[in-house]
């Protein structure tokens, strides 16, 4: 079924991301970048459709939090000399969340 597909997948991401941190450093960060990327995307997503608002500030909080993130992994990363290339933001959205200050939610 379409479900045990998509949560079999999402397993396998989380253990490659899993397998991929442990190896350095620099490389939980990236996968750090990773996961608020796939974070941001999905919350974004499953907002679309719902009028509940309530439901609404949870999930734009929660998407807050994650471009906060984001910021400070990419952050550390530069501060010893890597460049995050975005692997699911598109490069403009992926822009617009690193070069804007850290945010403070409501």
């Amino acid at each position: 079924t379409e479900v045990s597909f998509f949560l079999k997948s999402t397993m396998q991401l989380y253990n490659s991301l899993i397998a991929q941190g442990t190896l350095s450093y620099v490389d939980a960060l990236k996968v750090g970048c990773v996961i608020e990327e796939i974070d941001i995307l999905d919350l974004q997503n499953t907002l679309v459709g719902i009028d509940n608002q309530d439901i609404i500030v949870v999930y734009n909080n929660l998407t807050l939090g994650s471009r906060n993130h984001l910021r400070s992994f990419v952050k550390a990363l530069t501060l010893v000399g890597i460049t995050y290339v975005p692997q699911y933001l598109s490069p403009e959205a992926y822009l617009a969340i690193v070069s804007t200050p850290i945010e403070r939610g409501n």
